[in-house]
């Protein structure tokens, strides 16, 4: 992390209550190698609450007029874009869910609980089920949102805005209209083409203290169903809005909306609609549509395009003009020879001639991947790619990890790698976490080590990126937290649970093993091959793929341990995984010990 001092938790964090944090020398700036041991005794399904710390960069962190300690912010993640006035932007109509042809709700039958001793519930549209009701020692809940679901994000909210909403957690679901829905590559509709956006609020119920989650509202659009969707990274809510958010439609556009404050509609009876008039910013190409995107920070936005370009736009202006459209790109850069399935920005700050990283600069380097398998990364300085690998396969999900170093990437074997990008080792990889199914969706979180993969097998994976993967060592272990199957005799859903922890290199064994038994050599011919019983089908209904799942790591380090996933069964779950260290034993006997601080605390505070 960039500076002298680091925020840290003092006590455990709980769901929906402060916490209390300490401003220390960061964890492993005097010894690098006792942060990455120390994550490696983390054997749960989440991360441990003693070495959370905020690795996130942001260029408004590092403006003049934020509060600093020593020569490092106090407030890493500044709120933006306050005091808009955003009126007629959006207006409230009766709730009628028959009204778009893109959306027609369902019931879900869904079996929950134990194995063996599972109870049908028909969930109906906009209704949520908690899963401690089956499980008593697992803190989750899930809702239906009447239709397959593409994409979730957190809103990113204040410590202030949560204090005074009781520590109210808000998600951004995306709808698509079905579970075989295909990306219309360069495919652009018609305005006005229906399109849905929900918000979900997850809070602490008054009678049972347990989380409970309701739909607030739902959203119309006339740009078509979102193909991405991701808030604001900083946090944009005001008196009359809870945020910023962005997505890529179907109309060939990125598109960003102010999305009304739920509290304006309290008194309704039921989700209330509000149909969006127009966006805040609207971004269209001429020759190209909008495929995919990413945040750099609250100003700067990469747009992947089905041409094989990457736009870069500036949106800050636009936003505070509240509708202003045309907008040409910074940049326009020809990188893929085919449509750009995703991409990432690498979010380290340019360095000075003496190396002094400027701190109050855009990042400048992009790692995005093609629909023909290419792998590249991109310096805008430069303005050229640079070719990192070839995969046999589309990947679905590409994330940055400030903890790995690198970035995750989900190959054709249905694993997600790490691809490094240090000095000393751009470009070579390892394997973290495999499935039984293509891996559709990749989270990782810059307050911890732990990434989350959702499969189209219907299962959901977490795994500590820091966990060595040395020979002759503990294997990596890998948490599967849910399991959704699918019956198309009966069609109904069960949803399982509590597994056992899963050795990931057993099916990487296998494969190597059966490669080199395949090799020309006698010697070769004798080696044995292992089992492999990773794979249990190759065919999966679509209802049961896990097409998004996200950490919550932009309210806060009590909100840390929430881990959100969507189906295209339109089932959605929120999971608090708290984790613990093996043995329940702090390494180096105490947090200050890992972090190699001779010195007590620096400052506390409390925030949420």
């Amino acid at each position: 992390m960039h500076g002298q001092f680091q925020e840290r938790l003092r006590f455990e964090p709980y769901p929906f209550e402060p916490a209390t944090s300490v401003f220390d020398v960061p964890a492993g700036s005097k010894n690098p190698r006792r942060l990455v041991k120390a994550w490696g005794h983390s054997v749960s399904k989440g991360p441990v609450w003693e070495l959370l710390e905020d690795r996130a960069w942001f260029k408004e962190a590092h403006q003049n007029d934020i509060e600093e300690i020593g020569p490092f912010p106090r407030v890493l993640r500044p709120c933006v874009y306050q005091g808009l006035a955003w009126e007629n932007m959006w207006e409230a109509m009766e709730f009628d869910p028959q009204r778009t042809s893109t959306w027609i709700p369902q019931s879900v039958p869904c079996a929950f609980g134990h194995f063996g001793e599972q109870t049908e519930i028909n969930l109906a549209p906009l209704h949520s089920v908690n899963i401690y009701d089956f499980i008593p020692d697992t803190l989750a809940v899930v809702f239906n949102t009447g239709a397959p679901v593409g994409s979730v994000d957190w809103c990113p909210l204040s410590p202030d805005f949560q204090a005074s909403n009781s520590f109210k957690q808000f998600l951004a679901v995306a709808i698509l209209p079905s579970a075989d829905y295909q990306i219309p590559v360069g495919l652009k509709v018609q305005r006005p083409h229906a399109g849905q956006l929900q918000i979900w609020s997850l809070e602490k119920s008054n009678i049972t203290g347990l989380p409970v989650i309701a739909c607030d509202m739902v959203l119309e659009l006339d740009c078509g169903p979102a193909l991405d969707l991701k808030w604001c990274p900083l946090p944009s809510h005001g008196q009359d809005v809870l945020g910023l958010v962005a997505g890529t439609f179907q109309d060939g556009s990125l598109s960003i909306f102010p999305v009304p404050a739920p509290d304006s509609y309290a008194d309704a009876p039921t989700a209330p609609t509000i149909r969006m008039v127009r966006p805040a910013v609207r971004i269209e190409i001429e020759e190209t549509a909008c495929l995919c995107f990413d945040w750099a920070n609250s100003e700067v936005i990469a747009v992947g395009c089905t041409n094989g370009y990457i736009a870069i736009f500036d949106v800050r202006e636009a936003i505070l003009g509240k509708g202003e459209e045309g907008l040409i790109p910074l940049q326009y850069i020809f990188v893929h020879q085919s449509a750009i399935r995703n991409l990432t920005w690498i979010l380290d700050p340019p360095t000075s001639n003496e190396g002094t990283p400027r701190l109050a600069e855009d990042p400048c380097l992009i790692i995005s991947v093609g629909f023909n398998g290419v792998l590249n990364l991109t310096d805008l300085r430069e303005q050229s790619p640079h070719t990192l690998q070839r995969i046999r396969d589309v990947p679905s999900s590409l994330q940055f990890s400030y903890f790995a170093e690198g970035v995750l990437v989900a190959d054709s074997d249905y694993s997600v790698k790490c691809m490094d990008l240090t000095l000393g080792g751009i470009g070579k990889s390892r394997y973290l976490l495999d499935t039984s199914g293509p891996i559709m969706s990749i989270g990782c979180s810059a307050l911890h080590a732990h990434l989350a993969a959702g499969s189209a097998d219907g299962s959901c994976h977490t795994r500590n990126l820091l966990k060595t993967t040395k020979r002759g060592l503990a294997a990596p272990i890998s948490q599967k937290i849910f399991q959704l199957d699918y019956s198309r005799t009966s069609r109904q859903y069960r949803m399982l649970e509590n597994f056992l922890p899963q050795d990931s290199s057993e099916k990487f064994s296998a494969i190597a093993a059966k490669r080199a038994k395949t090799a020309k050599g006698s010697k070769a011919q004798d080696i044995k091959v292992p089992p492999d019983t990773s794979v249990l089908s190759s065919a999966w209904s679509p209802e049961v793929s896990v097409t998004c799942v996200r950490w919550n790591d932009s309210s806060g380090f009590a909100c840390a341990p929430w881990l959100a996933s969507s189906t295209n069964s339109g089932l959605c779950r929120v999971d608090w995984l708290k984790g613990r260290f093996n043995g329940s034993r702090i390494p180096y006997g105490s947090v200050e010990a890992i972090r190699a601080d001779d010195s007590t605390e620096i400052l506390s505070d409390d925030s949420g």
